[in-house]
């Protein structure tokens, strides 16, 4: 599930890994934190190098475990890059 949102704020949980990842895509993200949204942070990372992110998203993982969880985490940011 994605969901656009009207802030910069992104919330993701998951089904499969602990915690909620919670971040700002318009202020600086320390991007190694050392849990599963280090690689959704790293997607933001590699970016905001080359586009402006606006809006945030919510977005719930149900990724069984060894899916590739990096694939997920960068199509669901070039997703929001479509976004208006």
């Amino acid at each position: 599930r994605f969901d656009v949102v009207d802030s910069s704020r992104v919330t993701l949980r998951s089904e499969t890994f602990s915690g909620d990842i919670e971040f700002d895509i318009a202020t600086p993200t320390l991007v190694k934190q050392n849990n599963w949204g280090d690689y959704a942070r790293g997607a933001k990372f590699a970016l905001q190098k080359r586009f402006q992110l606006t809006h945030g998203f919510t977005s719930i993982s149900r990724l069984e475990k060894g899916a590739p969880l990096r694939s997920w985490c960068s199509t669901t940011f070039c997703a929001i890059l479509m976004c208006p």
